[in-house]
């Protein structure tokens, strides 16, 4: 059970005490420092970079009940994408397959991350604002609701000079017709999420797909996200 730290009350059910609860799971960033002492800890929308342990979290946002909901979603999430790497090398303009996970949990996981920087403070996910769908991705997180959940897709990258793996980053989005696109990056794997959106915008939805799942390798050199990773990381 996570240790009490919080002394608000619980966005989902108004309990209290809460505990901590962290942006993006500590696995991953545990696996980007490796043996280092930090990872690097970047932001999108500002120049430069800063060392973190162990990622952000936040304290005062869930209670433990809610808290292990997240926590066996991020466990499954972690094994998913170290799975995806388990096969053969990914290879850009293929796809890469992983058998053994349902899918709706990972609706469920990347749901729980958005909804986890919204109720947050923290300067780092101030950009992260669901509006009206936030309820709807409370109860599909927490309740397994799928009435109103977003379409959910994963997609990877490979790179001559690093690993897809060494990476993170916060949720950021982008507006696409109607609805609002979010997407983050942890364990090689990045998770798209159409919110607001009725109908897939592409093939391999997760909650369209059945087993096993499915999702594209793309060029990593040749996608905006190198030159963009590399800005953030070269300005001092």
């Amino acid at each position: 059970m996570a240790e009490a730290r919080g002394t608000s009350t619980c966005r989902v059910c108004g309990a209290s005490p809460t505990v901590r609860s962290h942006h993006i799971p500590r696995a991953f960033i545990k696996g980007i420092r490796g043996t280092d002492k930090h990872a690097l800890l970047t932001d999108r929308d500002r120049p430069g970079h800063r060392p973190t342990q162990g990622g952000t979290f936040s304290d005062d946002i869930l209670c433990s009940d809610h808290e292990a909901v997240t926590g066996h979603l991020d466990d499954v999430a972690v094994r998913f994408c170290k799975a995806a790497y388990s096969g053969p090398p990914m290879v850009a303009g293929s796809a890469f397959e992983v058998d053994g996970f349902d899918p709706i949990v990972l609706v469920r996981f990347a749901c729980s991350i958005l909804l986890r920087c919204h109720y947050s403070n923290r300067d780092e996910t101030r950009l992260v604002n669901l509006g009206p769908y936030a309820p709807d991705l409370a109860r599909v997180v927490f309740d397994g609701d799928l009435a109103r959940a977003p379409h959910v897709y994963v997609y990877s990258a490979v790179s001559s000079e690093l690993d897809f793996r060494e990476l993170a980053s916060l949720p950021a989005s982008m507006r696409v017709d109607h609805s609002r696109r979010w997407s983050f990056q942890c364990g090689g794997i990045v998770f798209l999420i159409d919110v607001g959106r009725s109908k897939p915008a592409y093939p391999l939805s997760l909650l369209e797909e059945g087993k096993p799942i499915r999702g594209p390798v793309f060029d990593f050199e040749r996608s905006t996200l190198s030159a963009s990773w590399r800005a953030l990381v070269e300005q001092e």
